[in-house]
């Protein structure tokens, strides 16, 4: 599968076949996603290593993100994107090593009471995250697993993660939970605020290549970006 937009259409973000045999890999950030949200941090743990970029505008107030991850999570994220074969298609892709410069994981809600919202941060009231390209080094991807904590669906009432291909908005819907692989500098994405009621979960991994052999993978951050030194993100072994 290639990155342009007429094939991320065709596909339908068909990258990850099988989510059923690979998800529970992922299990251990999930529940880390519900224990945040039962003892909420009042302030995001923006950047949590030297020599990231970093995002210091508002945040939705609807979104709740993980503070840490510890070397589990590290792991989970290793051995999900191994057993799906993420790894192994990719570098087959690029004819590159690669590399998670970043893992975020984050709760998306309606309209949450303030308790369960980063309160002391700069926030934005708008409740949807609006359609925008992100400003990567050029070539970095993104994959997102999303998934529903209401139903065994993702459904647009999820406020689930669209792409807009040739014109139209394609949403990640499906049996939860539900992978995408897309280049955000290109492509266009947004999710609207999810419904009353509906509660919809994501684990973000930023995707770059590299020169070292070693499977590097990251956390930078709930704003973090990339490594402002790519030289030497490439050299950590």
């Amino acid at each position: 599968m290639s990155f342009n937009l007429d094939n991320l259409k065709k596909h339908k973000f068909s990258f990850f076949e099988d989510m059923r045999k690979t998800a529970h890999h992922l299990d251990d950030i999930f529940k880390l996603i519900d224990e945040t949200w039962d003892n909420p941090p009042p302030k995001i743990n923006r950047i949590t290593k030297e020599g990231y970029t970093v995002y210091e505008g508002p945040s939705l107030v609807n979104i709740l993100y993980v503070p840490n991850f510890n070397d589990r999570h590290i792991n989970c994220v290793k051995n999900f994107l191994i057993n799906s074969a993420a790894k192994k298609k990719l570098e087959n892709l690029w004819n590159s090593n690669i590399g998670v410069c970043n893992i975020r994981a984050y709760r998306f809600t309606n309209n949450p009471p303030r308790e369960k919202t980063h309160y002391l941060d700069i926030l934005d009231h708008s409740l949807s995250i609006k359609p925008h390209c992100d400003a990567l080094p050029k070539g970095t991807l993104k994959i997102m697993i999303l998934k529903s904590k209401d139903s065994k669906h993702l459904t647009l009432d999820h406020g689930v993660i669209e792409l807009k291909l040739k014109n139209e908005w394609i949403p990640a819907i499906g049996k939860s939970p539900v992978a995408i692989l897309f280049p955000p500098n290109i492509v266009l994405h947004r999710a609207v605020q999810p419904a009353p009621g509906k509660i919809r979960d994501a684990i973000e991994l930023t995707i770059m290549r590299r020169k070292a052999d070693d499977f590097l993978v990251e956390s930078s951050g709930a704003h973090a970006g990339y490594p402002k030194d790519l030289d030497a993100w490439n050299k950590i072994t």
